[in-house]
């Protein structure tokens, strides 16, 4: 049996928060600026086994991330996908998307599928990078909540 990916998140420099029953990071790939995952922080994996804390607190993680991403990006609307298919833990995906293009860090962004599923390209990006976004957002959260 494979080692749950999520179960060994080592990584900190792409969290962007840590809640008390869920982890957000930046993904590493970012083909849509501000891509989320959203996992939690104990295995499982069916959206039924979460318990009502954890359902209060992931609806607290959205807002906060909505918030946050929109503080910097504007989003024109956010996707939501759970699918598990890999990676057998729960996890959401949250994907901002934009009918214009955004710039970041010196990169344009361009959603060419607005109102469209998003394509599943998978480019990895730089550490750099990544960490610059994260501590975008966390500055942001830590903003919003003062």
């Amino acid at each position: 049996m494979r080692e749950c990916t999520f179960c060994t998140i080592s990584s900190k420099t792409r969290t962007v928060k840590e809640y008390n029953h869920w982890i957000v990071q930046v993904t590493d790939s970012q083909q849509l600026l501000g891509y989320l995952v959203i996992s939690l922080k104990r295995h499982a994996e069916f959206f039924i086994d979460v318990t009502d804390d954890e359902l209060l607190e992931f609806r607290d993680i959205c807002e906060d991330m909505q918030l946050a991403l929109e503080e910097n990006f504007k989003p024109d609307w956010y996707n939501y996908q759970q699918f598990g298919n890999l990676n057998r833990h729960l996890h959401f995906y949250l994907i901002p998307r934009y009918k214009t293009p955004r710039e970041f860090n010196g990169r344009t962004f361009i959603d060419e599928r607005f109102g469209k599923a998003p394509e599943r390209r998978w480019i990895f990006e730089e550490e750099k990078f990544l960490e610059k976004l994260t501590n975008t957002l966390r500055d942001s959260l830590e903003r919003l909540s003062q």
